[in-house]
């Protein structure tokens, strides 16, 4: 799933129509254009604080507006202190944005004191909107699990709260979102589906699809017991019992552990015909092994 995810609009005047010719919503996309040149970022959460700092490596002079009164944001306070030292930052409290003005490009911005209702025109080459972005992902709601914001949760390999179902770009729950965070994201879940695939596949091929009994046997190959109850256990099956036993290394199959929370070697799954029946932690003790094979015995009388 990649639905990506927006910029929050001011929604004034002039925004759209100036999109691309002086309004961003990206400083470190677009900084560089506007080298030695006076920009305008509205906004006063993280990015707005983080970027404003950023954009003083290129622009002559950023002026920061900011709806609250003077010296309340909603930045963390580290980032807050840089930008206040910062002599190329200029700050607007209590003030919005009406409207963005120019032809071709962005040349001024009207704004408006929320206090007086005064109101008067900055010259500005560039506006940077940067007040958070909306994830396009109302379509999973009920379905995936969410943050707070509406941003799909993940895991490290972009596994999303659905098995199978992976998620990358802007939409996922992350730090920062640019096309190169993107690009690594869509390499990481093709990756990972792959070997989803590739696990599932064998075990549907081996386990879900076989219509007989089945016992899957869990190891490490750093846990020597584990290696050695496996190969004790394979060898009494194929004498007693025909019971065939697949092997799964819970190191390597992510899918399967994760499943059947495989927290402990050695574990032992019986299946039969495709149906988990029977969970053995540990050693499986001679009885136990009696019991699969007379069990077996008996389902294969009563087909006959």
């Amino acid at each position: 799933l990649a639905p990506g995810a927006e910029p929050k609009l001011l929604g004034v005047p002039g925004e759209l129509e100036l999109r691309g010719k002086g309004v961003s919503y990206c400083a470190t996309c677009d900084a560089e254009l506007f080298r030695d040149m006076e920009v305008l970022v509205v906004g006063s959460g993280d990015a707005a604080i983080e970027e404003a700092n950023y954009l003083t490596r290129f622009a002559s002079k950023v002026t920061v507006v900011v709806m609250h009164e003077e010296g309340q944001v909603d930045a963390n306070a580290i980032a807050f202190e840089k930008a206040k030292a910062n002599q190329k930052i200029n700050w607007i409290w209590h003030t919005v944005v009406d409207t963005i003005n120019g032809q071709q490009k962005v040349e001024s911005v009207t704004l408006r004191n929320l206090k007086t209702g005064e109101t008067w025109q900055l010259s500005t080459s560039a506006v940077f909107i940067l007040i958070g972005t909306n994830p396009k992902t109302s379509l999973f709601k009920g379905l995936l699990q969410l943050d707070e914001k509406g941003y799909i949760a993940t895991d490290e390999k972009m596994q999303t709260s659905i098995e199978g179902v992976y998620a990358c770009g802007d939409a996922r729950a992350k730090y920062l979102r640019q096309v190169v965070t993107a690009v690594s994201d869509g390499a990481i879940a093709a990756v990972a589906a792959g070997h989803y695939l590739n696990e599932s596949e064998f075990f549907n091929r081996e386990v879900l699809q076989i219509k007989d009994m089945v016992v899957v046997g869990y190891y490490r190959p750093d846990n020597q017991e584990s290696l050695s109850v496996l190969s004790e256990v394979e060898q009494w099956l194929n004498e007693h019992g025909q019971v065939r036993l697949v092997r799964i290394d819970a190191s390597r199959n992510e899918l399967l552990t994760r499943r059947y929370q495989i927290k402990s070697v050695p574990m032992f799954h019986v299946f039969r015909d495709g149906r988990l029946t029977k969970t053995i932690v540990g050693h499986i003790n001679q009885p136990e092994l009696d019991q699969l094979v007379k069990s077996k015995t008996t389902d294969a009388l009563a087909a006959k």
